[in-house]
């Protein structure tokens, strides 16, 4: 199975902060820039397939990127 990697620009990983079915998570500590999606992000959540537009767009991420 493909895992998928979405990118979290607006705040870090975290209750609330991302779809609850992730697998892994990183927390930059941080909002560091990410060449992957050439703007800066907080870190990442990633989940073993594809999110909906509509779970995309209420959190703010940036994805998906196949792991």
């Amino acid at each position: 199975m493909k895992e998928y990697r979405y990118y979290l620009t607006q705040r870090g990983p975290g209750p609330g902060c991302q779809p609850n079915k992730c697998g892994t998570t990183c927390d930059y500590g941080f909002k560091k820039y990410v060449d992957e999606i050439g703007c800066k992000a907080w870190g990442y959540a990633e989940y073993s397939g594809k999110l909906t537009d509509d779970e995309i767009n209420d959190f703010e991420l940036r994805g998906p990127y196949e792991v």
